[in-house]
């Protein structure tokens, strides 16, 4: 969505110490843009990368929902299918097939 930065309607002000308004002034003058819009630029590309940053994370938490998920429906599945000790299956399932997740997690990954 592109926006045209003369329409926005609110302001957001804050301090730096000495030092971050020097670098601040030196990256904007390098980027040939004034010292307020480089700020907005650094504002508004922090909030993207956080925005993604989030629905990565979001993205992690369904797939290792979706891992327990599998393995413990294979779990159920070599249980009721073969003869096996169900603590073989058990143990099986822990070291092969959820050997990196904690251990504490439930079938939604959530602790």
């Amino acid at each position: 969505m592109t926006r045209d930065i003369n329409n926005l309607s609110t302001t957001v002000g804050f301090r730096l110490v000495p030092d971050q308004h020097e670098k601040l002034k030196s990256l904007a003058e390098s980027a040939g843009v004034s010292i307020h819009v480089y700020a907005r630029m650094l504002v508004t590309t922090s909030i993207g990368q956080l925005e993604i940053s989030n629905g990565i994370n979001a993205i992690r938490d369904e797939q290792l929902a979706l891992r327990i998920a599998i393995a413990r429906a294979i779990e159920a599945i070599l249980i009721n299918t073969t003869d096996l000790e169900e603590t073989t299956i058990r143990r099986f399932t822990r070291d092969k097939l959820l050997q990196d997740i904690p251990q504490s997690k439930d079938a939604k990954g959530k602790p």
